[in-house]
């Protein structure tokens, strides 16, 4: 059995990645990554509440046929292949790919969108530009209590418990690690 985490990122990354790749040139073809993200977006929502992977397949569907669709399907292209970069630690690459998915994903009205700022904070933290860094996870984390994402809370918990023991300030940063555990733990 794959974690929720897992899970979601196979959705996210792989599958709707591959759909946007697809949905113009082979739209049956593009279906079967659609569907598979489907059932995992019901399984997740149905195990630990989490609504992104459903909410963004069911924004797709309403999408079918209407001008958004292109940018939906590039936002998600560029969404996976910046992931991808950022991973390798190839910054340079990813950061102007999750910069066009965040974009896409804001136009679009997708919950993807502060998901797309996480791994942009990462590469302002690991740039140096920790304030930067800080007021994206704060804006993810407004953007995880209105979804109610425990799963996305905790990583802006996280990423601000590294910036916190950067700057030594040791109580804040804890305090951000047992947030980020607590919510990993209940996502």
């Amino acid at each position: 059995r794959l974690s929720s985490q897992a899970a979601r990122e196979y959705a996210v990354e792989d599958l709707l990645g591959e759909w946007g790749t697809l949905v113009f040139g082979q739209p049956v073809a593009a279906e079967i990554p659609l569907r598979v993200a489907r059932s995992i977006g019901v399984a997740l929502r149905a195990e630990t509440g989490e609504r992104v992977i459903a909410e963004s397949v069911a924004l797709i569907d309403r999408s079918s046929g209407e001008p958004i669709l292109p940018s939906l399907a590039a936002g998600h292209q560029a969404y996976r292949d910046g992931w991808r970069a950022y991973r390798d630690q190839s910054f340079s690459k990813a950061e102007p790919l999750l910069r066009k998915a965040h974009e896409a994903f804001h136009q679009a009205g997708s919950p993807l969108e502060p998901w797309a700022l996480l791994p942009l904070a990462g590469i302002d933290l690991t740039s140096g530009k920790r304030e930067v860094a800080l007021q994206r996870y704060d804006v993810i984390r407004i953007a995880a209590k209105r979804s109610g994402s425990r799963a996305l809370a905790g990583c802006a918990d996280w990423g601000t418990g590294l910036i916190r023991f950067r700057q030594r300030l040791f109580s804040e940063s804890l305090s951000r690690f047992l947030s980020a555990t607590a919510a990993f733990e209940a996502s």
